[in-house]
């Protein structure tokens, strides 16, 4: 930010600061305002190095997005998968590849992965994509192009190489809430089903 400034003041030009609320209740709604606006404009058109508070969380979505996190249909999972939670890497808007890459890989996982057959990445208890899994390769054998993966600490860790789902079984856990079959209060990223 410090920098964008000097580079107006270089050009002689002012800084115009303008502020788009004031007068409100609490710091909440502030921080809500100020995500929205974040998500309006595009982080890369702002100085700012994150999104908006919260915003992955209730910032700006697809509609079909909204009514899946709000209105979402709990499925029996009664496939061979693998369930597992991407909270840390998801946001709305990612791409298929960004997607992709934040569920297969780098997890601490035992032998029980070779019998998962379809891996679902699960955001915030709903299901946001299927795959079926290909097979299991050492974590840090396969490029990543949309994130890096730290080399150290990778041992006993593992990716897998697939493909999104066939579309019978993309329509049966897609957008599902899925949420109950992780253990209350677990902080385990993986459910064996």
């Amino acid at each position: 930010k410090v920098a964008t400034i000097r580079e107006i003041l270089a050009q002689g030009k002012i800084p115009t600061i303008e502020i788009l609320v004031h007068g409100l209740q609490d710091e909440q709604t502030a921080l809500r305002i100020e995500a929205a606006v974040i998500d309006l404009l595009g982080k890369s058109a702002l100085t700012n190095q994150v999104r908006g508070w919260e915003s992955t969380i209730v910032g700006r979505m697809e509609v079909n997005q909204l009514a899946a996190l709000y209105d979402a249909e709990s499925v029996q999972v009664d496939d061979p998968v693998l369930l597992i939670r991407i909270n840390q890497l998801y946001r709305y808007g990612m791409s298929l590849q960004e997607l992709y890459e934040a569920t297969r890989g780098i997890w601490k996982i035992g032998v029980r992965r070779n019998r998962a057959q379809f891996a679902l990445a699960v955001y915030r208890g709903l299901v946001r994509e299927v795959y079926r899994i290909q097979r299991w390769h050492p974590a840090g054998t396969m490029a990543y192009r949309t994130r890096s993966i730290a080399i150290e600490n990778l041992q006993g860790r593992w990716e897998f190489e697939g493909n999104i789902a066939e579309e019978s079984i993309r329509d049966k856990y897609l957008e599902k809430y899925v949420g109950a079959y992780f253990a209350a209060n677990s902080l385990c990223p993986i459910a064996y089903q």
